[in-house]
C-alpha cells in the first residue's frame, strides 16, 4: 500500500500525526478504514493502519487455483450492502465466494433442527460464504484505490498514552501517543483498537 501522507503530518518532534489510528488491520479494521475513506464526511481524514501482518503488503486478486482458506465468514445481506457501498464487494465477486439460499441448523443433540429458505422472506439469497483471506484482500484492494491519506505501519502497538507535547506553539493534549514495537511513535486524534490481545 502506498504511503499517501503529507509532510504536514510530521510533528516538529518527529512524531507522525494522523486523524485516525486503527490498531489491527484485520477484516473489521480494514472495513472501518475503507468506510472512512469512502464517506464524503470522513474521506479527507488521514488514516494509519497498524498491523504487522505480511498479508497487508500483498496486492492483486487471489488466484482461484490458490489453496483455499479453511477460515470463512458468512456475509449477511446487510453486510453485503455495506461492502458494496464502500467499494469492496466488486473485488469479492471476482474471487471465490458462494451464495446460499437455504440453511438448516441442528440443535446440540442432532435430533432437532430448523430450516430457512430465502423464498420464505421474498429474497434471492440468505447470504454469501467468503474465505477470510479473500475478504481481507478485497478490503485491501478497496483501500488502495481510495484517493485518501492512508498509511500501513508494519508494526504492533506497544503502549499508548496522552500526548503532552506542544504543536505549533499550542498544547495539544487531545492527541493520543502510540509507541510501536519497532520504536516509532505516532500521534492520533482518535484511536480504534481491533486486537484480541487488548480484549477487542
Amino acid at each position: 500500500m502506498s504511503q499517501d501522507h503529507n509532510a504536514d503530518d510530521q510533528r516538529a518532534n518527529g512524531v507522525q500525526e494522523c486523524d485516525v489510528a486503527i490498531v489491527g488491520g484485520g477484516m473489521v479494521g480494514m472495513a472501518l478504514a475503507c468506510s472512512l475513506a469512502s464517506s464524503p464526511l470522513t474521506r479527507n481524514l488521514s488514516i494509519a493502519i497498524i498491523d504487522d501482518n505480511p498479508a497487508l503488503n500483498a496486492g492483486g486478486l487471489i488466484s482461484k487455483d490458490a489453496l483455499p482458506d479453511p477460515r470463512v465468514s458468512t456475509i449477511t445481506p446487510a453486510s453485503i450492502s455495506f461492502l458494496q457501498d464502500i467499494g469492496a464487494w466488486k473485488y469479492i465477486e471476482q474471487q471465490r465466494h458462494a451464495y446460499f439460499d437455504k440453511m438448516q441448523v441442528w440443535d446440540y443433540t442432532g435430533l432437532g433442527y430448523t430450516r430457512y429458505n430465502a423464498k420464505d422472506v421474498n429474497k434471492e439469497v440468505l447470504g454469501c460464504v467468503v474465505e477470510n483471506k479473500v475478504l481481507l484482500r478485497s478490503l485491501l484492494l478497496c483501500i488502495q484505490e481510495k484517493d485518501s491519506q492512508k498509511i500501513v505501519l508494519p508494526s504492533r502497538l506497544a503502549s499508548m498514552g496522552v500526548q503532552s507535547g506542544a504543536s505549533s506553539g499550542k498544547m495539544d493534549s487531545r492527541l493520543a501517543k502510540l509507541e510501536l514495537a519497532d520504536g516509532s511513535n505516532l500521534a492520533a486524534k482518535l484511536v480504534v483498537i481491533f486486537e484480541k490481545r487488548f480484549g477487542f
